[in-house]
Protein backbone atom coordinates (compact mmCIF):
# COMPACT_ATOMS: atom_id res chain seq x y z
CA UNK A 1 0.00 0.00 0.00
CA UNK A 2 1.35 3.45 -0.80
CA UNK A 3 -0.03 6.93 -0.26
CA UNK A 4 0.80 9.84 -2.51
CA UNK A 5 1.71 13.06 -0.75
CA UNK A 6 3.23 16.46 -1.39
CA UNK A 7 6.46 18.04 -0.24
CA UNK A 8 6.96 21.82 -0.54
CA UNK A 9 8.71 22.67 -3.81
CA UNK A 10 11.35 24.67 -1.95
CA UNK A 11 12.24 21.59 0.10
CA UNK A 12 12.43 19.43 -3.02
CA UNK A 13 14.79 21.83 -4.75
CA UNK A 14 16.95 22.39 -1.69
CA UNK A 15 17.36 18.70 -0.87
CA UNK A 16 17.51 17.41 -4.43
CA UNK A 17 14.40 15.28 -3.92
CA UNK A 18 12.69 14.30 -7.15
CA UNK A 19 9.98 12.02 -5.76
CA UNK A 20 8.32 11.14 -2.48
CA UNK A 21 6.97 7.72 -1.51
CA UNK A 22 4.90 7.36 1.63
CA UNK A 23 4.39 3.93 3.21
CA UNK A 24 2.50 3.20 6.42
CA UNK A 25 4.42 1.60 9.23
CA UNK A 26 3.49 -2.12 9.44
CA UNK A 27 1.16 -2.74 12.31
CA UNK A 28 0.70 0.93 13.11
CA UNK A 29 -1.13 0.98 16.40
CA UNK A 30 -4.40 2.73 17.13
CA UNK A 31 -3.86 5.64 19.45
CA UNK A 32 -6.31 8.08 20.95
CA UNK A 33 -6.42 11.14 23.13
CA UNK A 34 -9.35 13.06 24.56
CA UNK A 35 -9.13 15.58 21.73
CA UNK A 36 -7.86 13.54 18.78
CA UNK A 37 -8.72 9.82 18.89
CA UNK A 38 -6.69 8.74 15.88
CA UNK A 39 -4.84 6.03 13.98
CA UNK A 40 -1.15 6.76 13.43
CA UNK A 41 0.51 6.27 10.05
CA UNK A 42 4.23 6.75 9.48
CA UNK A 43 5.72 7.42 6.07
CA UNK A 44 9.17 8.13 4.66
CA UNK A 45 10.33 10.74 2.15
CA UNK A 46 12.95 9.15 -0.10
CA UNK A 47 15.09 10.69 -2.84
CA UNK A 48 15.45 8.89 -6.15
CA UNK A 49 18.96 8.01 -5.09
CA UNK A 50 17.42 5.78 -2.44
CA UNK A 51 18.63 7.83 0.51
CA UNK A 52 16.11 8.69 3.16
CA UNK A 53 15.45 12.44 3.18
CA UNK A 54 12.82 12.69 5.88
CA UNK A 55 9.81 11.14 7.53
CA UNK A 56 6.45 11.99 8.94
CA UNK A 57 3.61 10.75 11.08
CA UNK A 58 0.02 11.34 10.05
CA UNK A 59 -2.81 10.92 12.54
CA UNK A 60 -6.18 9.98 11.06
CA UNK A 61 -9.22 10.84 13.18
CA UNK A 62 -11.20 7.72 14.10
CA UNK A 63 -14.65 9.26 13.76
CA UNK A 64 -14.31 11.39 10.62
CA UNK A 65 -11.57 9.49 8.77
CA UNK A 66 -9.90 12.85 8.09
CA UNK A 67 -6.33 13.84 8.98
CA UNK A 68 -6.03 15.41 12.42
CA UNK A 69 -2.31 16.12 12.80
CA UNK A 70 0.90 15.68 10.79
CA UNK A 71 4.46 15.79 12.14
CA UNK A 72 7.10 15.96 9.41
CA UNK A 73 10.89 16.05 9.33
CA UNK A 74 12.87 16.91 6.19
CA UNK A 75 16.65 16.59 6.01
CA UNK A 76 18.55 19.38 4.23
CA UNK A 77 22.30 19.58 3.61
CA UNK A 78 22.39 22.48 6.04
CA UNK A 79 20.14 21.03 8.74
CA UNK A 80 16.78 19.57 9.63
CA UNK A 81 13.35 21.15 9.28
CA UNK A 82 10.56 19.98 11.56
CA UNK A 83 6.93 20.89 10.90
CA UNK A 84 3.77 20.17 12.89
CA UNK A 85 0.43 20.71 11.17
CA UNK A 86 -2.92 20.72 13.01
CA UNK A 87 -5.98 20.30 10.78
CA UNK A 88 -9.37 21.86 11.43
CA UNK A 89 -12.21 21.14 9.04
CA UNK A 90 -14.77 23.91 9.06
CA UNK A 91 -18.43 23.14 8.34
CA UNK A 92 -19.61 24.12 4.90
CA UNK A 93 -22.23 26.81 4.66
CA UNK A 94 -25.63 25.27 4.06
CA UNK A 95 -27.32 26.10 0.77
CA UNK A 96 -29.54 29.14 0.80
CA UNK A 97 -33.15 28.18 1.39
CA UNK A 98 -36.16 29.32 -0.62
CA UNK A 99 -37.70 32.78 -0.35
CA UNK A 100 -40.47 32.99 2.24
CA UNK A 101 -42.90 35.83 2.85
CA UNK A 102 -44.56 36.14 6.25
CA UNK A 103 -47.57 38.45 6.38
CA UNK A 104 -48.52 40.40 9.51
CA UNK A 105 -50.49 38.45 12.11
CA UNK A 106 -54.22 39.15 11.94
CA UNK A 107 -56.39 39.00 15.04
CA UNK A 108 -59.24 36.47 15.02
CA UNK A 109 -61.04 37.65 18.15
CA UNK A 110 -63.60 35.11 19.37
CA UNK A 111 -63.89 36.54 22.88
CA UNK A 112 -66.58 38.79 24.30
CA UNK A 113 -63.99 40.43 26.54
CA UNK A 114 -61.98 43.44 25.35
CA UNK A 115 -58.40 42.81 24.29
CA UNK A 116 -55.45 44.24 26.14
CA UNK A 117 -54.06 47.48 24.67
CA UNK A 118 -50.67 45.76 24.50
CA UNK A 119 -51.88 42.87 22.36
CA UNK A 120 -51.37 44.57 18.98
CA UNK A 121 -47.72 45.36 19.79
CA UNK A 122 -47.11 41.82 21.00
CA UNK A 123 -48.57 40.42 17.78
CA UNK A 124 -46.12 42.59 15.82
CA UNK A 125 -43.26 41.32 18.00
CA UNK A 126 -44.38 37.74 17.42
CA UNK A 127 -44.43 38.24 13.63
CA UNK A 128 -40.96 39.81 13.72
CA UNK A 129 -39.61 36.96 15.88
CA UNK A 130 -41.10 34.40 13.48
CA UNK A 131 -39.38 36.02 10.48
CA UNK A 132 -36.07 36.15 12.35
CA UNK A 133 -36.34 32.52 13.42
CA UNK A 134 -37.14 31.35 9.89
CA UNK A 135 -34.10 33.27 8.62
CA UNK A 136 -31.46 32.52 11.26
CA UNK A 137 -32.40 29.06 12.51
CA UNK A 138 -34.16 27.62 9.45
CA UNK A 139 -31.99 29.18 6.73
CA UNK A 140 -34.73 30.70 4.58
CA UNK A 141 -34.50 33.94 2.64
CA UNK A 142 -37.14 36.10 4.27
CA UNK A 143 -38.89 38.72 2.19
CA UNK A 144 -38.81 42.05 4.09
CA UNK A 145 -42.26 42.84 5.41
CA UNK A 146 -42.22 46.34 3.95
CA UNK A 147 -41.62 44.96 0.44
CA UNK A 148 -44.99 43.17 0.43
CA UNK A 149 -47.83 44.97 -1.28
CA UNK A 150 -50.57 46.01 1.12
CA UNK A 151 -54.11 44.73 1.03
CA UNK A 152 -56.78 47.39 0.43
CA UNK A 153 -57.43 49.40 3.56
CA UNK A 154 -61.10 48.47 3.60
CA UNK A 155 -60.45 44.73 3.84
CA UNK A 156 -61.40 43.17 7.17
CA UNK A 157 -58.85 41.57 9.53
CA UNK A 158 -58.27 37.99 8.43
CA UNK A 159 -59.17 38.68 4.81
CA UNK A 160 -55.82 37.36 3.53
CA UNK A 161 -56.15 34.29 5.73
CA UNK A 162 -59.49 33.58 4.08
CA UNK A 163 -58.14 34.36 0.58
CA UNK A 164 -54.60 32.93 0.24
CA UNK A 165 -54.62 33.63 -3.50
CA UNK A 166 -54.80 37.37 -2.78
CA UNK A 167 -51.80 37.07 -0.43
CA UNK A 168 -49.84 35.26 -3.15
CA UNK A 169 -50.60 38.11 -5.54
CA UNK A 170 -49.45 40.72 -3.01
CA UNK A 171 -46.12 38.88 -2.59
CA UNK A 172 -45.57 38.29 -6.31
CA UNK A 173 -43.34 41.32 -6.87
CA UNK A 174 -41.05 40.10 -4.06
CA UNK A 175 -40.62 36.73 -5.86
CA UNK A 176 -41.56 34.74 -2.76
CA UNK A 177 -41.71 30.97 -3.24
CA UNK A 178 -43.66 30.29 -0.06
CA UNK A 179 -46.24 32.41 1.72
CA UNK A 180 -47.04 32.23 5.44
CA UNK A 181 -50.36 33.83 6.45
CA UNK A 182 -50.70 33.85 10.25
CA UNK A 183 -53.52 34.79 12.57
CA UNK A 184 -53.90 34.89 16.34
CA UNK A 185 -57.02 33.09 17.58
CA UNK A 186 -58.21 34.74 20.80
CA UNK A 187 -60.81 32.79 22.76
CA UNK A 188 -60.22 34.79 25.94
CA UNK A 189 -57.43 36.85 27.54
CA UNK A 190 -56.01 33.55 28.79
CA UNK A 191 -56.52 31.28 25.78
CA UNK A 192 -54.83 32.17 22.49
CA UNK A 193 -53.06 30.27 19.74
CA UNK A 194 -51.08 31.14 16.62
CA UNK A 195 -52.34 29.55 13.42
CA UNK A 196 -50.83 29.85 9.94
CA UNK A 197 -51.50 28.86 6.35
CA UNK A 198 -48.43 27.69 4.41
CA UNK A 199 -48.99 28.39 0.72
CA UNK A 200 -46.87 27.41 -2.29
CA UNK A 201 -46.72 30.50 -4.45
CA UNK A 202 -46.19 28.97 -7.88
CA UNK A 203 -49.61 27.34 -7.98
CA UNK A 204 -51.35 29.00 -5.00
CA UNK A 205 -51.67 25.66 -3.23
CA UNK A 206 -52.46 25.67 0.48
CA UNK A 207 -50.10 22.87 1.47
CA UNK A 208 -50.56 22.96 5.24
CA UNK A 209 -52.21 24.69 8.17
CA UNK A 210 -50.23 24.78 11.40
CA UNK A 211 -51.15 25.83 14.93
CA UNK A 212 -49.22 26.37 18.17
CA UNK A 213 -50.44 27.54 21.58
CA UNK A 214 -49.38 30.90 22.99
CA UNK A 215 -51.64 30.95 26.05
CA UNK A 216 -51.01 34.02 28.18
CA UNK A 217 -49.46 36.31 25.55
CA UNK A 218 -52.00 38.93 26.64
CA UNK A 219 -50.99 38.77 30.30
CA UNK A 220 -47.80 39.97 32.01
CA UNK A 221 -44.93 41.46 29.96
CA UNK A 222 -42.55 38.78 31.24
CA UNK A 223 -44.81 35.92 30.18
CA UNK A 224 -45.56 37.64 26.87
CA UNK A 225 -41.84 37.97 26.08
CA UNK A 226 -41.30 34.24 26.69
CA UNK A 227 -44.29 33.32 24.55
CA UNK A 228 -43.13 35.56 21.70
CA UNK A 229 -39.77 33.77 21.69
CA UNK A 230 -41.13 30.25 22.11
CA UNK A 231 -44.17 30.76 19.90
CA UNK A 232 -41.96 31.98 17.05
CA UNK A 233 -39.66 28.97 17.46
CA UNK A 234 -42.57 26.50 17.56
CA UNK A 235 -44.26 27.97 14.49
CA UNK A 236 -40.99 28.24 12.52
CA UNK A 237 -40.40 24.54 13.18
CA UNK A 238 -43.92 23.74 11.96
CA UNK A 239 -43.62 25.91 8.85
CA UNK A 240 -40.24 24.44 7.91
CA UNK A 241 -41.57 20.90 8.26
CA UNK A 242 -44.47 21.75 5.95
CA UNK A 243 -42.19 23.32 3.34
CA UNK A 244 -39.60 20.54 3.45
CA UNK A 245 -42.19 17.77 3.32
CA UNK A 246 -43.96 19.36 0.35
CA UNK A 247 -40.60 19.90 -1.37
CA UNK A 248 -39.91 16.17 -1.21
CA UNK A 249 -37.71 15.83 1.86
CA UNK A 250 -37.53 12.31 3.26
CA UNK A 251 -39.55 11.56 6.35
CA UNK A 252 -36.32 10.44 8.04
CA UNK A 253 -34.51 13.69 7.22
CA UNK A 254 -33.63 15.80 10.28
CA UNK A 255 -35.84 18.79 10.98
CA UNK A 256 -34.38 22.01 9.69
CA UNK A 257 -34.87 24.06 12.87
CA UNK A 258 -36.40 22.09 15.77
CA UNK A 259 -37.72 24.29 18.55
Amino acid sequence: MSLQGCVPLSAILAAGILAARFSPTPGAAAQGTSTHPAVRMRYRITALSGERSGGAMLRIHHDSGLPARREQTVEFPTGTMRVVEQYEFLPTKPPVGPRVAVFPIALNDLSNQPASPELAGRMQSLATALRERLATACGYQIVPADSLAQAPAETAPGYLYAHPDIAVGLAASAHAEWIVIPRLNRASPWVTDLQAHVVRARDTTLVSNRIVEVKGIELTPELAAKLVDRGAAWMADQVSQAIDHTSGASGSAPRRCPA
